[in-house]
């Protein structure tokens, strides 16, 4: 260079747009929430630039215009945006439009209102919903170059069947609070207390259900009568679900209230298991793995463990609620769990590499079920049956 030559500053590529609909991101410590959160960590883990755009769900053509035309890749929260997905593959050709899928939302809906076959009113407004949101997911699976799917049970069972020629890729989920709270540290196991905690969501059918489930685990504790057991406590609203109002009665049969839990990883912290007696719901009940990343013994409802990831299920405890095995509950909790922060360490790096090589268009997926390119290596998020899908596929 002569020195007249002014020096040619090099230019950053374009950040990827992570497309949020509004009130997303106000829900402070839900599952939504916590994944929502979680991209940004792995994208800064793998050296992605990732920039947040909350968009009108009402206002479609804001969104893609929030979305430069030089923009490499655009990846839409969630699945529910058809419209938004179609828009960009129309508007921005030069974009990689990712999807990412958070649940399977026709059968979630499914389970949380338990339509009947009687010719009602409202059986009829609720199979409506299952439908209506079903088409959704197919539509926006369709659209996009790929869909970023956090559990590969609803890949098999509900993405394939309603979008059997899409491209999926498994996108672990993995807690983030190690990194958003770095001060509240796992306590060591003799100072924890001797707590079993149960934390559902709002007032629905999978909430009702764990809570009468812990209702039952209480009981059969207290009936051992011979030795100290642990106590069992349900929280009563969070930051985010503040009107869930404890349950009254009998139901508890026990069971603790522990009333409102503004900061959910701190309560995990400090206790010795957290329970999920629910065999309701789809995606992935992300309190399983925030219990391993805290390092607490995790029990799980015996109906929701063929849905989990192999490696997380194999480091819970499995429990039928109604026919309680109170000497392997004993038995568990009678010392620290092992190897848990392993689990936690894997799926964090399994969640970089995955988002790195798909923002890129690397999406080749293994008979092992794992990702090429950059993708997951350690099987800790497939499932024994994860199935192929194919060559790379270059977006």
């Amino acid at each position: 260079m002569s020195p007249t030559e002014a020096p040619t500053a090099s230019v950053a590529p374009p950040a990827v747009v992570q497309l949020v609909a509004r009130g997303l991101l106000d829900a402070y410590g839900s599952g939504t929430w916590k994944d929502l959160v979680g991209r940004g960590i792995a994208a800064a883990a793998a050296g992605v630039e990732l920039r947040v755009e909350e968009f009108d769900p009402n206002d479609l053509p804001a969104a893609v215009a929030a979305t430069p035309a030089n923009c490499p890749a655009a990846v839409i929260e969630y699945s529910v945006h058809p419209g938004l997905v179609e828009a960009l593959r129309r508007e921005r050709p030069g974009t990689r439009v990712l999807v990412r899928a958070i649940n399977a939302e026709g059968l979630q809906h499914w389970h949380r209102r338990a339509p009947g076959l009687r010719p009602t009113y409202d059986n009829a407004c609720d199979w409506y919903g299952v439908t209506r949101l079903s088409w959704r997911d197919r539509r926006s699976a369709r659209a996009a170059h790929a869909t970023l799917g956090i559990s590969e049970w609803d890949e098999r069972h509900y993405w394939r069947r309603i979008a059997p020629r899409a491209t999926f890729v498994p996108l672990p989920y993995f807690c983030p609070w190690p990194d958003l709270r770095p001060e509240v540290r796992p306590r060591p196991w003799r100072e924890r207390d001797d707590l079993i905690v149960c934390m559902p969501g709002g007032g629905d059918r999978l909430s009702t259900q764990q809570q009468d489930n812990l209702g039952r685990l209480a009981a059969a504790l207290a009936a051992v009568g011979d030795r100290e057991v642990p106590r069992c406590g349900l929280t009563g609203g969070s930051r985010v679900w503040a009107s869930t109002a404890p349950p009254t009665g009998d139901e508890l049969s026990g069971a603790e209230r522990l009333g409102r839990v503004d900061e959910p990883w701190d309560l995990l912290c400090g206790v010795k298991a957290v329970a999920v007696l629910t065999d309701l719901g789809f995606g992935m009940k992300t309190t399983v793995v925030d219990g391993l990343a805290a390092g607490c013994h995790v029990l799980i409802h015996a109906g929701l463990a063929p849905r989990l990831p192999a490696a997380v299920r194999e480091r819970c405890l499995t429990i039928d609620p109604r026919a309680v095995d109170t000497a392997a509950i004993l038995r568990t909790l009678a010392g620290p769990p092992d190897r848990h922060a392993e689990v936690h360490s894997a799926l964090r790096r399994d969640a970089a590499q995955t988002f790195h090589a798909a923002v890129r268009g690397r999406y080749c997926r293994r008979p092992d079920g794992g990702t090429a390119e950059g993708g997951p290596s350690s099987n800790l998020t497939n499932p024994n049956d994860s199935v192929a899908t194919g060559d790379e596929t270059e977006g």
